[in-house]
């Protein structure tokens, strides 16, 4: 409805309109990622600050925040709706709105790739061809589907290549969704804005202490800027914790705490989903170090059939835009997940032989299962994760189940109803844990 009030005016003025309504939409977003509070907001370059623009007015799907483009939409909007009135009206008013589809027709033909204007009939043939009955739809999401790939091809650091594509299949959006409807999904305004910066590639700097230090600056007066303001590492001499907060998590000084901060964060979420289920006998090992580790970070007991299933889980988070693992991300975006899952099954194996020689376990009464749920600091859950997360949902409906039997619930949410909302929930509260997280490792280091 917005596209077409804007474009049922002259088209001069309803583009204005259009780019009008984009830029108080993009000036409130980073008033929201630059706080005032804390002093001057770093500068960024105008292709950085473009690129951070662009994502966000991509569909959640897509990797944004979906704070729709008025000019990207607008003029769909209006031939969508026009083509449709036309074939009702067979045609007889296409002349009397012409000098607006003239203008409307070359705006498409700039926002479209050559399939979604397979779609645009020519002006003379509207009213006589039928539109297709979601013809909006179709052309918004071709649209959509251009900016999207206009928008990966225009990166020059490898980091942020990798980040776009990253958020295409990830939950890293859930924490701007879920509403604050319990204490595990409230995210404290600092960590809510820098993961808001992590996921917009803009700079996580906004205190400015020091002297602040420009890293990227273009090669030429007329190459792309992609440069911003940060502030040195407050521990480590040289150093400069980027906006993607590299060298946060090899700072010697944040890896020997807020890593673990982080894992403990996600590990209560965990810890929490395991008992809402119903599992039995819960184990949570305490932070040890890696000598005197005892057993898994979750231990607990499926004791729903004769035949009891132990599992054995660690938690593990780890950031795939470091040194270390950035070249292996580009190639496979699952790479790090499974490097550090096949490390982690690695140094459990031993402890693994001694449980499975069990009398119990031979006897076939007892099933050991040991399973690592691996994190990405950007949100991405490994495979692990999922499996446990679909057991406990599976297990949470059988339970649902069984007691439907004998009386209705209150709430009258069925089985499978039950089991998606608690999926989702989970989901949320990771992603709102890692988001915490990394707000306390980048303050630690002085971002």
């Amino acid at each position: 409805m917005l596209g077409y009030h804007l474009q049922v005016t002259p088209p001069r003025l309803a583009l204005a309109a259009a780019q009008a309504w984009d830029a108080a939409v993009d000036a409130a977003r980073l008033r929201i990622a630059s706080d005032p509070a804390l002093g001057r907001a770093p500068l960024v370059g105008a292709a950085l600050l473009d690129l951070s623009v662009r994502t966000a007015r991509l569909p959640l799907k897509s990797g944004g925040l979906g704070h729709t483009s008025a000019v990207l939409l607008s003029p769909i909007a209006f031939y969508a709706a026009y083509s449709q009135h036309a074939f009702l009206d067979e045609g007889t008013r296409t002349r009397l709105l012409e000098r607006e589809l003239v203008p409307t027709a070359a705006v498409l033909r700039d926002v479209l790739p050559p399939v979604g204007l397979e779609l645009v009939v020519p002006i003379a043939d509207l009213g006589v061809v039928k539109p297709p009955r979601k013809l909006q739809r179709d052309l918004t999401r071709a649209a959509h589907a251009l900016v999207f790939q206009r928008l990966m091809d225009s990166p020059h650091c490898v980091r942020d290549t990798r980040v776009l594509a990253h958020l295409m299949a990830t939950d890293a959006f859930l924490p701007f969704l879920a509403a604050p409807t319990s204490t595990a999904l409230i995210v404290e305004p600092p960590h809510f804005t820098a993961g808001l910066r992590s996921y917009l590639l803009l700079p996580q700097l906004l205190r400015l202490s020091t002297p602040p230090v420009l890293v990227d600056p273009p090669a030429s007066s007329d190459a792309p800027d992609f440069s911003y303001e940060a502030d040195a590492c407050r521990h480590c001499p040289g150093r400069v914790c980027d906006r993607h907060l590299a060298h946060a998590h090899a700072c010697r000084f944040s890896s020997n705490k807020k890593i673990r901060d982080r894992h403990e964060l996600v590990k209560a979420v965990r810890v929490d989903a395991i008992r809402t289920a119903g599992y039995d006998d819960i184990k949570v090992e305490p932070r040890l170090t890696t000598a005197s580790q005892r057993r898994a970070d979750i231990f607990y007991v499926d004791r729903s059939s004769h035949k009891h299933i132990h599992y054995y889980t660690d938690d593990v988070v780890c950031h795939p835009l470091c040194e270390s693992h950035i070249e292996g991300e580009v190639l496979d975006p699952l790479s790090t997940l499974r490097k550090v899952e096949g490390v982690k099954a690695a140094s459990y194996a031993h402890v693994l032989d001694g449980v499975r020689s069990a009398a119990a376990v031979s006897a076939g009464l007892r099933v050991i299962i040991y399973t690592t749920c691996s994190f990405t600091s950007l949100g991405a859950l490994g495979t692990g994760t999922v499996k446990c997360l679909n057991a406990a949902a599976g297990y949470l409906k059988k339970r649902a189940v069984a007691v439907a039997r004998t009386a209705p619930r209150d709430d009258g949410l069925a089985p499978q109803r039950l089991s998606a909302l608690f999926r989702f929930r989970v989901r949320c509260e990771l992603q709102t844990a890692i988001m915490r997280g990394n707000g306390l490792i980048a303050a630690e280091v002085g971002l």
